[in-house]
């Protein structure tokens, strides 16, 4: 199939450049980076070309993309009236369109799709997955096929005065009749008056979706909020999950409550996750939470952010009770910006500092130049390392 598909967009493409007008764009991108973690310290020069292309007909749509000399994506539609047919090679494909999501692909895939009308049939090359979806009379249903199994949903959309009422029920490998098979959803949700209820029903406690985004943490999956005021502003939620055996201790042990208030730019959010960890009146005594306050404001033409949070865990990294600080700056001089951000993380046992900075000349018609220190990534386990770097970025 990848053969075939690469051989059929390059052939397409060689008859699009001579008898078609085919639009391509250029890019290249160097990088020369400094380590100096190590002793000695590190050097790595990096390169890349890219290729990107489209052509637009009356019964086609073709774009494409070269990295180097190697095809590095490709989509092919071709159009009949309402028949649609699509070819692609490393494509990310995206998401179903029910509420829970049935099948959701991430990476880069080649496979065919086929659609018409309310209608579509996906065929994935790699994944050994195949769905169908459509749409009658205002049931949104999709089967899919995932190796040998076959799965079914079918979503329903409700009107309730100003409120709306979302369903879906959804059958994997129908052949079995196992309950854990099943999952079900009602999403009750007021856009005006800023309000939702979503509970997600699954028939066993080791109920998965292998391509779905969903969470299912237990048979009984809820969340709550609620959204009111102006200034300030507040954002109550409740989330939680139980089974059916000790519904009570469940509910005490994984729910989590918190919330947002907003007052211009002034932030305080408020979280508690599980109330059964609770043995004192100190912080450390407290189990989860996770408390976070935090302003924006401009001095000296500079855009800067301040956050302070405390609780535990405090960070993804470390697991033990301690205070995150966190301020981010940006300015910019005509075709000059700068931007730096700083992250200290005080633990129970240990501390970490994270540090990213850049300076970004754009006064280049087309191109820019990047210098950057350090990781930009402060969610992960990456503190800062004396690692720095220039970038050129050109495209025409």
């Amino acid at each position: 199939m990848n053969l075939k598909l690469t051989a059929l967009f390059i052939v397409f493409t060689v008859f699009s450049i001579t008898a078609f007008a085919l639009q391509t764009n250029y890019s290249a991108n160097f990088s020369f980076t400094v380590d100096f973690s190590q002793q000695p310290f590190s050097t790595n020069f990096g390169s890349e070309f890219r290729i990107m292309g489209s052509s637009l007909g009356t019964g086609y749509d073709l774009s494409f993309s070269l990295k180097g000399s190697n095809l590095e994506s490709a989509k092919l539609t071709l159009k009949f009236e309402e028949l649609k047919l699509s070819l692609y090679d490393n494509q990310i494909f995206g998401t179903t369109n029910d509420p829970i999501v049935l099948y959701q692909i991430t990476t880069g895939q080649n496979g065919v799709e086929i659609g018409y009308g309310n209608y579509k049939l996906v065929l994935f090359n790699s994944l050994d997955l195949m769905y169908l979806s459509g749409n009658i009379n205002e049931i949104v249903f999709i089967v899919g096929k995932r190796g040998n199994l076959i799965d079914t949903a079918a979503s329903y959309n409700i009107r309730l005065s100003s409120a709306n009422l979302k369903t879906e029920c959804i059958i994997q490998n129908i052949t079995s009749f196992d309950p854990k098979n099943f999952v079900g959803l009602a999403l009750l949700y007021d856009q005006k008056q800023n309000w939702g209820v979503r509970y997600v029903f699954a028939g066993g406690k080791d109920t998965k979706l292998s391509y779905s985004p969903q969470e299912i943490n237990e048979q009984n999956n809820l969340v709550l909020w609620y959204k009111f005021g102006n200034s300030p502003s507040f954002n109550t939620y409740l989330t939680t999950y139980f089974g059916f055996e000790n519904p009570t201790r469940d509910l005490i042990d994984n729910s989590v409550v918190g919330l947002d208030i907003t007052l211009g730019q002034m932030y305080l959010n408020l979280k508690k996750t599980g109330f059964s960890s609770i043995s004192g009146l100190l912080p450390n005594n407290w189990g989860k939470f996770y408390i976070a306050a935090g302003t924006q404001f401009s001095i000296f033409d500079f855009s800067t952010k301040l956050g302070y949070g405390f609780g535990k865990p405090i960070h993804n990294s470390i697991s033990t009770i301690g205070e995150l600080f966190y301020i981010e700056a940006s300015r910019n001089f005509g075709n000059i910006s700068l931007f730096s951000k700083y992250q200290k993380i005080v633990g129970y046992y240990e501390e970490k500092d994270f540090f990213y900075s850049e300076i970004k000349f754009t006064g280049f018609s087309n191109g820019d130049v990047v210098v950057r220190v350090g990781n930009g990534d402060f969610d992960k386990d990456n503190p800062f390392k004396p690692v720095g770097g220039i970038y050129f970025n050109l495209w025409w």
